[in-house]
């Protein structure tokens, strides 16, 4: 069984937040993450929202100009001092996303990226999605994404190999990366290696994370008071396959 880990412990957390956003962004494309958003909270409906997981704070950032009431919460020091400096009109605070202990009632939460497949164990899912659920008014919606399972068991390893390059304030930064299916019954986990090269400096890192089939993070849901609205491969509305790397879901608060 893999202990759940600290994941302010990882050097893309840490040592790596400067770069972070630029590095993420050669496997993302915010404006379409942008756009499902706000299709999905549409405003005035949908103005307070809250980032569970905001990083770097691009997110929070483009939100806040859309016109909406946008709060990020994040537990690395270091990427929050990255968000509150590039963006000192946004609103970023430390919290645990499994022990939330900001007050308030919002209209929406989002996780994107791999926030969530840091969460091992269904107790702690659970209780994230709890505390989600306490904080959201009725007929509130939580967006989220996970790393679906199939194709990860599927392909089951990958050696380490260069996955993106970009610059950056002069640098030029090379990412490498290779995984593997460890043997732990039911879930998926999975060991992530990662290889960084900037300029002439190499940087390891290893990251622990969990992947879902869309049913287990369905039933997760549901057992913390969410009902599953709408499913997604992708942030261009794809349709859900064995082959997506991501499961989106738009949940909705269920009535008490």
């Amino acid at each position: 069984m893999v202990k759940k880990i600290d994941p302010e412990s990882f050097r893309l957390y840490k040592e790596l937040a400067e770069y972070y956003f630029a590095i993420e962004k050669e496997h993302r494309n915010i404006r379409e993450e942008m756009n499902f958003l706000s299709k999905f909270m549409p405003l005035p409906d949908f103005s307070k929202v809250v980032d569970l997981g905001s990083g770097t704070g691009e997110h929070v950032h483009e939100l806040h100009r859309m016109g909406y009431e946008a709060m990020g919460i994040d537990r690395s020091k270091s990427m929050l001092q990255v968000a509150q400096r590039r963006f000192p009109d946004s609103i970023f605070i430390e919290d645990d996303m499994c022990n939330l202990t900001f007050s308030g009632s919002f209209d929406a939460f989002f996780s994107v990226f791999g926030t969530l497949n840091y969460l091992f164990d269904d107790l702690l899912v659970k209780k994230t999605f709890r505390g989600v659920s306490q904080r959201l008014r009725s007929g509130g919606r939580f967006i989220l994404e996970v790393w679906n399972a199939e194709p990860i068991r599927l392909i089951r390893h990958k050696p380490l190999a260069n996955v993106s390059s970009t610059i950056y304030d002069g640098k030029v930064i090379h990412r490498n990366r290779g995984f593997r299916l460890l043997e732990d019954g039911a879930r998926t986990m999975v060991k992530v290696d990662y290889l960084y090269q900037i300029d002439d400096e190499e940087m390891e890192d290893c990251h622990y994370m969990r992947a879902f089939y869309f049913k287990e993070i369905e039933e997760l849901l549901r057992e913390s008071g969410f009902s599953s609205q709408e499913v997604f491969g992708g942030y261009k509305g794809e349709t859900l396959t064995q082959k997506s790397s991501r499961i989106v879901i738009v949940a909705k608060k269920l009535s008490v």
